[in-house]
């Protein structure tokens, strides 16, 4: 990990990994006509993400949130703010949402 660029004077490293795959207009109809007629299950898209704090001196992982269902559409600004924040949920020192008053 010290290899990596940047690293040498750093105490921890942050790694985040997402994928997205979203189906095309034809893939989702082919996902209804498998689903009605052969009963086949076809997946039509992938929305999944990983992030983790590891420790540079130790190489122990400090913090890890994974969650292969995540939401939010990273190709509008909303959905990928969504994503940082599901990513980053709970991580080490952040401040905890507070709940909006009526």
């Amino acid at each position: 990990m010290r290899d990596l660029p940047g690293a040498k004077d750093a105490d921890y490293a942050l790694f985040i990994y997402n994928k997205d795959a979203y189906g095309s207009t034809g893939r989702k109809i082919l996902q209804v006509v498998a689903l009605l007629g052969p009963r086949i299950a076809i997946k039509s898209g992938e929305h999944k993400g990983a992030a983790g704090l590891v420790d540079l001196k130790t190489g122990d992982l400090m913090w890890l949130n994974a969650d292969f269902a995540i939401g939010g559409d990273v190709r509008e600004v909303d959905g990928a703010e969504k994503r940082v924040r599901q990513l980053l949920e709970d991580f080490p020192g952040s401040a905890k949402p507070t709940a909006a008053q009526p």
